[in-house]
């Protein structure tokens, strides 16, 4: 990895001298000329690109997001690595964090590292790198940062807007019930019968809604990751930690991080619902679906051994969210991509994308199983592989419905006026960090569901209901062993 700083050079000097960034690249491999090192790092990464006898920005890449991105490359040197995955037209990248720094980051994140292994995917190298590097930032932006958290404050009195915490971290009854017989402090606070989250701290940060200039506050600990600790709940029972990364994006500028992030948290609703109530399919012809795919990725998944199918998830609002499952010839191996957007087209290819993603980790898991090593995901991932996920999700039955129209492209107030119309609430915290040098925004909500196992959220409940896809509501008990995996 290049000196502290050279990225940034390196940036700077391919938007001001493309010319002199090549000559620096062809010889910086090896060399001593940080700056060249760093032009050459970046032209292998795919975010730039020779062009005739000089090196700029490739294409799609602004000069400010790689400025952007290369300070942060400069500012947490993470170790970058391609999957060797033969023949395949996407790109699998992984990314962790360098050494980590003296003071307070190290006590930071010490706790997370290993939920700080970051994936990106794309059909482009540089998309991937900056998707694995956005998640790493994201990830990075979200962990609190300790006491004086320059993101929290502290609630002062009675008359400040407080939103109750348990709305958005969405546990049920008998969750909170299990909860607070298994946390002393949780039962401190329990109140007949739910737990009073609010009363766990008086940390807080300032939420803004998503569709107006109003402002509230809610407990930290329902936004960052590791803020539990400040409140007396360092690690919970139910999933690895209470706070997650759902519904959060980063990205160069807020506007655009904070879209990310609801459509984000709008396409888990989708998946959640589906997941959890094993809903009857919509499947994706292949002819319609080849028809939005790069030839060289359509001729790829015909050809390769594994079977890929597509599903059109049901939707509430005005967006397509798809899933690409792809199993081997007995259904077993079975790996899920979901993805969500406006634009049919990209959200196929990003489904695609985390198919693969999802089918390297497995392979990963794999290896590491026969090594003897052990892993975060290993279990789960393996443990719903040894499945037939033909039949786990009931895609042999009928199709229930017919797709919306793949060629239906929707536009953001579209998309944000279907949430609106249905009274879907979303509040943006902004999780920005000065050291990350990217906008963070987490889109947090009472009304959306996720994949999380967390079912205190009715509309988990109801929406397949209204749908037509149940004929009543299924019973908490039949989720609890539905982990996602992926």
């Amino acid at each position: 990895m290049a000196q502290k700083g050279a990225f940034l050079r390196a940036a700077e000097t391919a938007e001001a001298d493309p010319h002199g960034a090549f000559r620096s690249a062809v010889q910086g491999n090896g060399g001593t000329d940080w700056t060249a090192q760093a032009l050459a790092f970046l032209l292998s990464c795919g975010l730039l690109e020779q062009r005739g006898g000089s090196l700029r920005a490739a294409e799609g890449v602004p000069p400010e997001t790689l400025r952007l991105f290369a300070g942060f490359l400069d500012r947490f040197a993470p170790r970058i690595a391609f999957a060797p995955l033969a023949d395949c037209p996407v790109h699998v990248c992984t990314a962790m964090p360098g050494p980590l720094p003296e003071g307070w980051r190290r006590e930071a994140l010490q706790p997370f590292v290993t939920q700080l292994a970051c994936g990106g995917q794309g059909l482009d190298r540089h998309r991937a790198v900056l998707g694995c590097l956005g998640e790493l930032a994201e990830r990075l932006s979200l962990i609190a940062q300790g006491p004086e958290d320059p993101l929290v404050l502290e609630r002062q009195g009675e008359d400040d807007g407080d939103l109750l915490a348990g709305a958005f971290l969405q546990f049920s009854a008998a969750q909170e019930k299990e909860l607070a017989n298994r946390v002393p402090a949780l039962a401190a606070v329990w109140e007949g019968e739910r737990i009073g989250w609010n009363r766990l701290s008086r940390r807080r940060m300032r939420v803004t809604s998503a569709f107006s200039h109003e402002t509230a506050l809610i407990p930290a600990f329902a936004v960052l990751l590791g803020e539990g600790r400040n409140a007396g709940i360092p690690q919970l029972p139910l999933a690895p930690a209470l706070g997650s990364t759902l519904g959060a994006a980063v990205w160069t500028d807020r506007e655009t991080a904070a879209r990310r992030a609801v459509l984000e948290l709008a396409e888990r609703d989708a998946a959640g619902i589906w997941w959890h109530n094993r809903l009857g399919i919509t499947p994706l012809p292949w002819a319609q679906a080849r028809e939005f795919l790069p030839k060289i990725c359509a001729d790829w998944l015909s050809a390769r051994a594994r079977v890929t199918h597509f599903l059109y998830l049901p939707v509430d609002f005005s967006l397509h969210v798809i899933a690409a499952v792809s199993h081997g010839e007995d259904g077993k191996s079975g790996v899920i991509g979901v993805a969500g957007g406006l634009e049919a087209g990209a959200v196929l290819q990003s489904a695609i994308g985390e198919l693969v993603q999802g089918e390297f980790a497995l392979e990963l898991a794999g290896r590491r199983s026969a090594s003897g090593k052990k892993g975060g995901t290993v279990s789960a991932l393996q443990s719903y592989a040894a499945r037939d996920v033909r039949q786990d999700l009931r895609m042999k039955a009928p199709a229930v419905s017919a797709a919306r129209a793949l060629e239906r492209e929707f536009s953001w107030q579209e998309f944000e006026a279907s949430l609106r119309a249905q009274k879907v609430r979303i509040w943006l915290a902004d999780c920005s960090r000065a050291e990350t040098g990217l906008a963070c925004v987490k889109a947090i909500s009472p009304d959306l569901c996720s994949w999380l196992p967390r079912f205190g959220n009715p509309r988990l409940f109801t929406a397949p209901v209204r749908w037509g896809l149940r004929p009543g509501p299924a019973d908490e008990g039949a989720f609890a062993g539905r982990l996602y995996p992926f």
